[in-house]
Order: C-alpha cells, then structure tokens, then sequence
C-alpha cells in the first residue's frame, strides 16, 4: 500500500509540474503575441513616413540630386518596404494557430487551392506540379494551406534557370501518422544552411537577389508542430530539395 501512495504521490507531482509548465509556456506565447502586435502596430506608423518621405523627395528633388544621391532614396524606400514585410510576417507567424478549430481538411483540396492561387508563378516558369493521391486529415484548414503554400512557392522560387521546375508531392502513412513530401528539381541547398533552415528569418540563400522574408520555412515548422508533427530536409545543392514533414493521422 506505501509503494502504491508514493507512486501516486509522484506521479501527481509530475501531473502538476507538467500543468505548470502548460500554463507558463501559454503565458509566454500570450506575451510574445502581444509584443508583436504592439510592435507591428507602433513601427508601421514610422515606416510609412519614411516611405513617403523617401517618394516625395524622389518627385519632387531628385532633378536637383546626382546619381548617387538619387540610389540612397531607392536603398531607404526599399529598406523601409523589406521592414515593413517583416513586421508582417513576424505578426502572421506569432498569429499561426490562434483562433481556430481542428476539422476535417481534404489536403488535395488544399492543394487544389494552393496551386489556383499560384498560377501565375507556376505558369511563368512553365512548372510541372505533381500531386498524388493525399488523405483527409485532423486539423487547422488555414495553417495547412499556409504550410503547402510556403514549401510549393519555394520550390518555384529557387528553381534552376534553364531547367523546368519539377515538383512532386506525395505521402505514405506510418502508424499514427502521415508523411508527406515536396520533391523539387531546384539549386538545392548547401549543407551549412541546412541547420538552422527553420528558424525565423533565416534566408535559405543569402547572396542571391531573390526576395522573400526568411520566415516562410519557420511559418511551416510552427504548423507541423501545431499538428503533433515534424519536418525536415533532404537536399543537394544543383540537384533539388525535398522538404518531408509528419502530420498525426
């Protein structure tokens, strides 16, 4: 009967500790939300003036301004828009999950929309999109759009000149859960990079001229986490990438 109290006894002490750390980390995450928000809300004010200073000094000065004054207008109103891109998407991120219900999502619907809403992307480059046969799953209809969208646009985005884009998605279920995978025929990604791939603005490629936040890639981490799940990266650079992630069934 004392063995029996001290396991109880033990075992709800560890219930508690777990209870706690729940409540404090959705403390913290509350905190963070609304340090964004604050954030967002009080630097697009200056921003914008920055931006339209930068604009009327272009109009309305630069006849009196040599070239190399006439580009540090160009870096400033460019610099300010890249900030202001940021702001944004560090504010959807911290948002990833609030205010939404699991349901049932038909991913090859989500990917039907996904494609749709990328057309003009995948026209352009003239890309073949292959999607398997994909399940209908437990979960957040938003994120999830979200997560195919960010991984199908960067696989257009650093495709290779010259090559046709070729990207496949497929799964396979294992146990509890679905893996599924984004196969690109991209420039691939060098192996010092992909360590810290995931983590917020962390660019993929740092010289090149492509734009984008960095923040694509964290966006999909936080969703396979919000879904019990996780991803990774197989890549070589000048052969593709393929980004694989778990979903509980």
């Amino acid at each position: 009967t004392m063995g029996t109290l001290l396991d109880i006894t033990a075992l709800k002490e560890t219930a508690d500790k777990l209870a706690k750390r729940q409540l404090d980390l959705e403390m913290a995450n509350n905190e963070l939300e609304q340090f964004v928000s604050i954030c967002s809300h009080d630097l697009k004010e200056p921003l914008a003036t920055i931006r339209f200073g930068s604009e009327m000094l272009d109009k309305n000065f630069s006849h009196q301004l040599e070239s190399k004054g006439k580009e540090y207008i160009r870096y400033i109103h460019e610099a300010a828009g890249r900030l202001a891109n940021q702001i944004n998407a560090l504010l959807e991120h911290s948002r990833i999950g609030q205010n939404s219900e699991k349901q049932d999502v038909d991913l090859k619907q989500v990917l039907d929309t996904v494609v749709m809403d990328l057309a003009k992307s995948i026209n352009d480059c003239k890309a073949k999109i292959s999607i398997g046969k994909l399940p209908t799953i437990k979960g957040y209809e938003v994120e999830l759009r979200l997560l195919f969208q960010n991984l199908l646009s960067n696989a257009l985005k650093y495709c290779k000149k010259g090559v046709t884009p070729d990207i496949r998605i497929s799964y396979f279920k294992d146990n509890d859960h679905y893996i599924f995978s984004v196969n690109d025929n991209g420039i691939g990604i060098e192996e010092i990079d992909l360590e810290n791939i995931f983590k917020i603005f962390n660019k993929i490629h740092r010289n090149d001229n492509i734009e984008g936040t960095g923040i694509g890639l964290a966006h999909c981490d936080k969703i396979v986490k919000l879904h019990d799940g996780k991803i990774w990266v197989d890549s070589q650079p000048g052969v593709g990438s393929t980004f694989h992630f778990k979903l509980k069934a």
